[in-house]
This record gives C-alpha cells, structure tokens and sequence, in this order.
C-alpha cells in the first residue's frame, strides 16, 4: 500500500541525503538528536509528498514544487526557521497516518494512496 511504499521511498530518500554527511559542513556537525530528528524528518516528508503525489492526481510537478518551496525555506535560514518547518511536517505526516488509519478502519477511501478505483486488482 501507499503507507508501506511512503516508508520505503524515505528508505531511499535517507541513502540519496547520505553522501551529505560527508561533503556539506553543516550536515558533519550533526549530533545523535539532529541525526534522529532528520530521520524523523525524512520519513515524514516522505508520507506527505505520498499524500500530494495521490491527492493531485499523480503529478510529479505538484511534489517537486512542494520541495522546492520546503527547500527554500529551509536553506539558509537559522535553525529556528529550519525546526518550525520541519515540526510542520512532522506534525502534517503524524495527521495524515491518523487518518489513513481511521479511514481504512471505517471502510472510506485511503488518505495516502490511490482511490479504490485506481489500485489494481
């Protein structure tokens, strides 16, 4: 499904940030809470960008567009800005699971994923 795909995708996400780590000064300084919270981080932008991606009919642009934004309001500015915009996230990933969950629950279509209608059968 969409939520084990999101999981997965941000699996991949995480490997692409990973040479960061060694070649971006800011990302060496992390320590084990930043590290934790980036992972955090990681995973819940991946479940959003899983909800714009279904929720705007597929579209590529729509997520690229929302990462760009996200990246241009996170670069450069003070760590402040960067924890405010991330808890945002964070915050909208934990959101959208609740209620992905309860939809399926209640039998009403997915949060995260296509509509009925577009999974295979």
């Amino acid at each position: 499904g969409a939520k084990r795909a999101a999981l997965i995708v941000a699996g991949f996400w995480a490997l692409w940030h990973l040479p960061y780590f060694f070649l971006v000064s800011s990302y060496r300084g992390f320590g084990s809470f930043t590290l934790v919270g980036f992972t955090i981080g990681i995973v819940s932008g991946s479940v959003v960008l899983t909800w714009l991606y279904y929720g705007s009919g597929q579209s590529i642009l729509a997520v690229a567009v929302w990462h760009a934004v996200y990246d241009m309001a996170t670069s450069g500015s003070s760590g402040t800005i960067q924890g405010i915009v991330s808890a945002l996230v964070i915050a909208q990933a934990i959101l959208l699971l609740r209620l992905h969950e309860r939809a399926l629950k209640h039998g009403r279509r997915p949060v995260l994923g296509p509509p009925a209608a577009m999974r295979p059968t």
